[in-house]
């Protein structure tokens, strides 16, 4: 087994280089704070940490996932990631976790004089019961930290976790340069150089169903001006609460949905003959089954905070594990399709409940999930990117 040994010196030279220049305008729309330094005691890697963030009277600790970027694994505290980052670069975990932990060092050093922060509060999962949110994140130089990490080939691109599209644009492009110029861990990644992922755009990526599928008979009940609601969590994407105008008293309540056919990956293990038939079907570990399961609800927590949802339901039930009802819905922000955008982001798989009736327009929509799901394997997009399957 080869194991890396990296002179720090070769990390600090990329990042003190011209080549490491990334600059971003002021993004507009978003939160502002600056910060003092990083907190040690809740630093998981080089995309996920804590600032102590500058507030009136004094400083707090707020924690953030970096925009745009996947850094290596620093630790093998989350086996499903490390088993991910592995199989991406087809490098050893010891050799992954050697690069975590240089890029985090890079980290520490180019954040040691503070910064400023930049954010929409979009959730961004959680570790340890510590609530994340993606950031822009720039040092005191006013340079990008996700670009740097990425020109100095010491992160991927991510597009699962780009939540903040307008504002910088840079990243795949620096991604690709530091693939094709073999820097960094792309020096010695046994994979062939990837090709440029595809970023998903929430809101546009997905195909508009227009008109909405009629039922045999059914009307859908709408209910409109959807927020996500903060205190329910399923884990995964195609199960959610949104409050939402009731369409007879136009109050707000708050309601379970589960998506209309298609399945998200499992998040967890709670049903492993589930989450073993899902890694059957897509020809990946259960371990990636549930590393997509919370980039699939990522995806939907992010495409949700684009606009108000408007749900489409006959308040099928939709029964499930969980103690509260929920029902069957199709669900839509500015007229895009959730359940289809996960599907062709590769973040779920066309199946589960279909649609009520057998209309012409509900045949139709499992067909386009169908094609959805097809191109999404054959552009190897999502968990299909894993998979054992050609």
């Amino acid at each position: 087994m080869i194991i890396l040994r990296i002179p720090s010196f070769v990390v600090a030279l990329v990042f003190a280089s011209g080549i490491c220049s990334a600059q971003v305008q002021t993004p507009e729309g978003f939160e502002k704070r600056t910060f003092t330094e990083l907190n040690q005691n809740y630093w998981h890697s080089a995309d996920t940490f804590s600032l102590k963030v500058n507030i009136k009277n004094g400083t707090r600790s707020q924690h953030f996932r970096l925009h745009g970027v996947n850094s290596p694994e620093p630790d093998d505290q989350r086996e499903a990631e490390l088993t991910a980052d592995s199989a991406r670069f087809r490098l050893s975990t010891e050799q992954i976790l050697l690069w975590g932990d240089h890029a985090k060092q890079a980290v520490r050093r180019t954040l040691q004089d503070g910064g400023t922060i930049y954010t929409k509060r979009v959730p961004a999962g959680e570790i340890q019961d510590r609530r994340y949110v993606y950031a822009i994140v720039l040092d005191s130089k006013g340079r990008d930290l996700a670009g740097l990490l990425i020109e100095a080939g010491l992160a991927a691109y991510d597009p699962d976790a780009s939540p903040l599209t307008s504002s910088v644009t840079a990243l795949p492009r620096s991604h690709e340069v530091a693939i094709r110029s073999r820097r960094g861990i792309w020096a010695h990644a046994r994979a062939a150089i990837p090709a440029l992922p595809v970023k998903p755009q929430p809101g546009a990526s997905a195909a508009v169903l227009d008109p909405l599928p009629e039922l045999d008979g059914k009307p859908w009940i709408v209910y409109e001006d959807g927020k996500l609601a903060e205190d329910y969590y399923s884990g995964d994407g195609d199960s959610f609460a949104l409050t939402s105008k009731s369409p007879q008293s136009q109050r707000s309540s708050t309601q379970v949905w589960r998506l209309y056919a298609i399945d998200c990956p499992e998040s967890d293990n709670q049903i492993p003959e589930r989450v073993q038939s899902q890694a059957r079907h897509f020809g990946v570990s259960t371990a990636t089954v549930m590393n997509y399961g919370k980039r699939s609800a990522t995806f939907a927590q992010r495409f949700l905070a684009q606009g108000p949802a408007t749900v489409y339901t006959v308040r099928e039930d939709a029964r499930g594990a969980s103690s509260k009802k929920r029902y069957y819905a199709l669900v839509r922000v500015n007229g895009q399709d959730l359940g289809l955008a996960l599907v062709r982001e590769g973040l779920a798989l066309s199946g589960s409940m279909p649609l009520p009736g057998k209309s012409r327009d509900a045949l139709r929509f499992r067909q386009l999930l169908d094609k959805a799901e097809s191109e999404a394997k054959a552009a190897r997009r999502g968990i299909w990117q894993s998979s054992s399957q050609r």
